[in-house]
């Protein structure tokens, strides 16, 4: 998988919104794929599962299936990008920067949860182990702390005081 370009956000909080979006649409795809694996066929005037039917109907389903995987596939794959390439700014590229060196892995979470994986604010403040303003307030002070600095710095660690 290509690495996407995190540059040409007007803000994190831009490139976040992008990466929630692309969080969302991938789980949405992949949803859907899972129920036309499982979903009734209409097959020669008569109806299939996934586990009653014939060959025809089985190459029916596996044909929708193909069909389904090569018209998402680009989609899925520049949504995964977006996020895994995205978690470069929380935990940076070796796992040793970012924000989480930045500001403290609590931080990184913050937008993990609510943006790389789209989770609700309650469920993010759950994962954080504090309450919903707090979780807010991490995320808001993480996508300021990335404007300010710029992604490349946040990204390698930059802005932590030397001593």
């Amino acid at each position: 998988m290509q690495p996407v370009a995190l540059t040409g956000y007007a803000s994190a909080r831009d490139l976040f919104g992008a990466v929630r979006e692309a969080a969302i649409e991938h789980d949405r795809l992949i949803r859907q794929r899972q129920r036309l694996e499982s979903a009734s066929v209409r097959v020669g005037g008569g109806i299939t599962t996934a586990t009653h039917g014939g060959a025809h109907d089985a190459m029916a389903r596996a044909d929708a299936l193909v069909d389904f995987d090569a018209s998402t596939r680009g989609r899925i794959d520049g949504d995964l990008a977006l996020v895994n390439e995205s978690t470069a700014v929380l935990y940076g590229r070796d796992n040793h920067g970012g924000i989480a060196v930045i500001l403290g892995s609590q931080y990184a979470d913050a937008l993990l949860w609510y943006y790389c994986i789209a989770a609700s604010w309650s469920t993010t403040a759950d994962a954080l182990g504090v309450g919903t303003s707090t979780a807010k307030r991490y995320a808001h002070v993480a996508l300021e702390t990335i404007d300010s600095l710029g992604i490349e710095r946040v990204i390698a660690g930059g802005g932590v005081a030397e001593g």
